[in-house]
């Protein structure tokens, strides 16, 4: 099985984009994050739900006291006002230029080491500098489910 086989295409966000029309595209396509072209066209890094909520919203030392912190604290008066807030910002303070990348002719198994290695989730799928999509380790076990439902039902484990 190869890469290309569970490539999940997305839009590519650009500058000026907004941050709600990016969160629109990786919820659609249920991605991490999609890759950024700058004015030149080349792919300049991307956008991830993640690092945009963590700088938009989170104070460092919020996610530093994470799990001493009371369930009814806030330091966000009005949430709605604040998520219009992040979702009608553009989206080009929060590039990452950073980005992992596979060929679509790969390995599943080399994607999943590419992934571990980097601490990452995804890949960004691209031929030759042209951008096909993105492969996630959950559409990797989405695959393996597909193809692998022939598991004994009495639930005893094969070794």
């Amino acid at each position: 099985m190869k890469v290309e086989d569970i490539t999940i295409p997305t839009t590519i966000a650009t500058e000026g984009m907004l941050v709600k029309d990016v969160f629109r595209e990786c919820v659609h396509a249920q991605v991490p994050a999609i890759p950024y072209r700058d004015r030149n066209g080349e792919l300049e890094g991307r956008i991830s739900i993640r690092d945009t909520l963590k700088r938009s919203c989170l104070p460092e030392y919020m996610v530093e006291l994470a799990y001493v912190l009371s369930d009814k604290l806030t330091c966000i008066e009005d949430a709605e006002a604040k998520a219009r807030e992040v979702l009608c910002q553009v989206v080009d303070p929060y590039v990452i230029p950073k980005f992992y990348s596979i060929k679509p002719d790969s390995t599943l198994l080399r994607a999943i080491a590419i992934m571990e290695k980097n601490n990452c989730s995804y890949l960004f799928v691209a031929n030759e500098g042209e951008y096909l999509g993105v492969v996630t380790r959950m559409a990797v076990v989405r695959w393996m489910i597909e193809v692998n439902e022939n598991c004994p039902s009495d639930g005893v484990a094969q070794n």
